[in-house]
């Protein structure tokens, strides 16, 4: 059985507002904000949206375990474009069904 190298964190969001959110806005923002801290190369972040579910107002997001503390850092608090759309974090977990357990069922 072969060994996967990478470790994954899935980060679960909130989406506060009334704008409808770009699949591709998400990624470019947190892409944009990683770019400019020193040290993190985006192609080491492994960076990709799991889910994006518009009429629950929430998200999934993956992304390589060490640099999980700078995608939160990005994503906290996030104000996209002129609009209204406000995306908080509400927490971190090794496997997606554990996320869905902790922060994400209603």
């Amino acid at each position: 059985m072969p060994v996967r190298t990478i470790k994954r964190r899935y980060i679960a969001l909130k989406i506060l507002g009334d704008e409808l959110l770009n699949r591709f806005q998400l990624i470019d923002y947190v892409k944009s904000c990683l770019s400019q801290i020193d040290g993190v190369e985006l192609d080491k972040v492994k960076l990709r949206l799991i889910e994006l579910d518009l009429e629950r107002k929430n998200g999934i997001i993956r992304c390589n375990h060490k640099y999980s503390k700078n995608v939160k850092d990005c994503l906290q608090d996030l104000r996209i474009g002129d609009s209204e759309i406000i995306v908080r974090v509400l927490g971190v977990s090794g496997t997606i069904k554990a996320l869905r357990r902790k922060f994400l069922t209603n």
